[in-house]
């Protein structure tokens, strides 16, 4: 029998258990240990005038940018808290990645476009290949969304409306508790992070000062060149990075990645 790579393995998800446990099952299958380390909590914003203005508004919205799941959940609350039947006979809704893409399928919002890279960078290239210009584009997203994407429209001459409608926190203080004393009785081999937020919130969980030296003897595993891009100006190194930014390729590299460790001897 053959055994893969990853057997034997305890990898770190900073993710909670609902939003990993299927995504990372393969890991589990062949024989790794997954510890589910949550750093976000999302919550709706206490102020939703800005959403409310452009969704409840007379201008009529050419297209409507999902950049999470997340993002998708908490617009769909609202429109329900509204009572707001939106026609989108009109509006064409594109999605980051094919998991945004699915979260929309399940509440029957039709999303027209995905772009071939599921970062802001590729909704950029999107609407740039499309010459997408003079339109009325509208972003709801976290409090903690980039601008790139927005400026970038706007430079194109669309007119942009960026709403925030869920807020990223750190989980409650008795979550935490409960993580830390796990982990700290553990021994990973792997780390992994989705976004600059969890990696950022792992730091000021765990009072990491020195996160090159910390991460040091671990292996670094991320989602997206934003989040690569982060955890390096840390002065931490990342071993893997898909090149299609989804947890499936991630895990897809992870075996490749120790299954290579295996056969090398290292």
């Amino acid at each position: 029998m053959n055994l893969s790579g990853v057997n034997g393995k305890t990898i770190v998800v900073t993710r909670s258990v609902d939003d990993s446990v299927e995504e990372f099952s393969r890991l589990t299958e062949l024989g790794a240990k997954l510890i589910h380390f949550p750093t976000l909590e999302y919550k709706p914003v206490d102020d939703w005038s800005s959403f409310d203005n452009v969704i409840s508004g007379k201008e009529e919205i050419d297209f409507i940018v999902f950049t999470s799941g997340n993002s998708v959940k908490y617009f769909s609350k609202r429109c329900e808290e509204k009572n707001l039947n939106l026609n989108f006979e009109k509006t064409r809704i594109v999605a980051v990645g094919n998991k945004t893409a699915r979260a929309c399928a399940q509440i029957n919002l039709p999303v027209s476009a995905v772009p071939e890279e599921y970062s802001v960078e590729g909704l950029s290239s999107y609407f740039e290949k499309m010459n997408v210009t003079g339109k009325s584009i509208f972003i709801p997203g976290s409090e903690l969304s980039r601008k790139d994407l927005a400026e970038n429209l706007r430079a194109k001459g669309n007119k942009v409306f960026a709403a925030p409608i869920y807020k990223v926190g750190l989980p409650k203080e008795s979550i935490v508790e409960k993580n830390l004393a796990i982990i700290k009785n553990e021994k990973p081999d792997v780390f992994v992070f989705t976004s600059p937020s969890t990696f950022r919130n792992f730091l000021e969980i765990l009072k990491i000062t020195e996160p090159q030296k910390y991460f040091d003897d671990y292996v670094v595993a991320v989602i997206g060149s934003t989040t690569k891009k982060d955890v390096e100006s840390c002065g931490v190194k990342v071993k893997v990075m898909p090149s299609v930014f989804t947890i499936e390729k991630l895990v897809d590299e992870l075996i490749e990645y120790f299954n290579l460790n295996l056969k090398t001897g290292e």
